[in-house]
């Protein structure tokens, strides 16, 4: 009966070992190059897929959150189509991880320069306004001239 035992033991121990090493999940893909990403990105750029760029630079900002490559790319797309608030939010995020990107800052500047004028001008166009909204629209609009 020692015998026995033994053999069922083996037995045992084989059949888990067969179960363990079938069972392994296959490797998890690695994460595509940050370059890879960027690549992609310019690839649907340049063949006017400005959606599915913004998509390839949105995926490389998640898997790569320190780099500002992705959302500079992003805020140059949204700017160039005139969605400036989106512009603005790309090239904080580009701030976000590098404050001194000259580029960035531009962006932020002049999408937040035509943001006001917009709301300046819609503003004339309605009239409704008295007293100091008024005053500080006009400053304003006068700050926007020079």
């Amino acid at each position: 009966m020692n015998g026995f035992v033994r053999l069922v033991a083996i037995i045992g121990v084989a059949l888990l070992s067969a179960c363990s090493s079938s069972n392994k999940a296959p490797a998890a893909k690695a994460p595509q190059e940050l370059s890879e990403l960027m690549a992609r990105g310019a690839t649907a750029e340049v063949d006017g897929l400005r959606v599915a760029a913004l998509r390839r630079y949105e995926e490389a900002g998640q898997l790569y959150p320190t780099s500002k490559l992705p959302w500079l790319r992003i805020a140059h797309i949204q700017f160039d189509s005139g969605n400036y608030g989106e512009a603005i939010v790309a090239a904080q995020q580009v701030v976000a991880r590098d404050d001194t990107d000259k580029v960035a800052r531009s962006i932020l500047s002049v999408s937040g320069l035509r943001v006001a004028s917009k709301a300046v001008a819609d503003l004339r166009t309605s009239n409704g306004l008295v007293g100091s909204v008024r005053n500080e629209a006009q400053e304003l609009a006068n700050v926007l001239r020079d």
